[in-house]
C-alpha cells in the first residue's frame, strides 16, 4: 500500500508511531485499543473516531491532538524518543512474571553501573557501546550470573 492510500490522519499516526520505534501493537498496549483498530486507523479514509480514542493515541505517541490533526511535519524531539523507549521497558517489564522481572531489573542496573568502569563508552545518537578488554571481561563475568536451570538469562 501506497502511503497515498492512507488516510491524512492513518497516516500521521503511522509517521509518528514509526519515528518512535513503536509497533501497531505497542501503540495499541499503550493506548487501551486493540491492534486491528490500530491498523484500520491508519489505512481506512473516512474513519470515526472518538475524541477519547484520538486523546489515548496522542497521549501514547507523546503529541498534542492539534500537532496530530495539524497540516505540518511532526518531528520527534530526543526527550520524545527518550520517553516512548522508557515506557517499552516499563512495558516489558510489566509483562514478566516477578522472579524474571528482578532478574532482569538487576541485569539493567549491573550494566547501568559499567557505565563508571574506565574503558567503557556508549555512543547514545546510534545506542552502540564501545567496551575496553578489561570491561569486556567484567561483563562476560556478569552474564555469567544469569545462566539459570541452564538456559541463558542474560539481556
Amino acid at each position: 500500500m501506497s502511503t497515498s492510500e492512507y488516510s491524512p490522519l492513518g497516516e500521521r499516526i503511522r509517521s509518528r508511531r514509526k519515528q518512535l520505534g513503536l509497533t501497531q501493537e505497542e501503540l495499541a498496549e499503550q493506548s487501551n485499543l486493540s491492534v486491528n483498530y490500530i491498523s484500520k486507523i491508519e489505512r481506512t479514509q473516512g474513519q470515526n473516531i472518538s475524541f477519547e480514542v484520538l486523546t489515548n493515541i496522542a497521549k501514547s505517541l507523546n503529541i498534542s491532538i492539534a500537532d496530530l490533526l495539524g497540516n505540518y511535519p511532526i518531528t520527534p524531539s530526543a526527550e520524545d524518543v527518550k520517553t516512548t523507549q522508557e515506557k517499552r521497558l516499563l512495558n516489558k517489564l510489566r509483562q514478566m512474571d516477578k522472579s524474571t522481572q528482578n532478574k532482569a531489573i538487576n541485569a539493567i542496573l549491573q550494566l547501568l553501573e559499567l557505565r563508571s568502569i574506565p574503558g567503557y563508552a556508549m555512543n547514545d545518537e546510534a545506542g552502540q557501546v564501545s567496551i575496553s578488554q578489561k570491561s569486556q571481561k567484567l561483563l562476560q563475568k556478569s552474564r555469567r550470573r544469569f545462566h539459570v536451570n541452564g538456559e541463558d538469562k542474560s539481556l
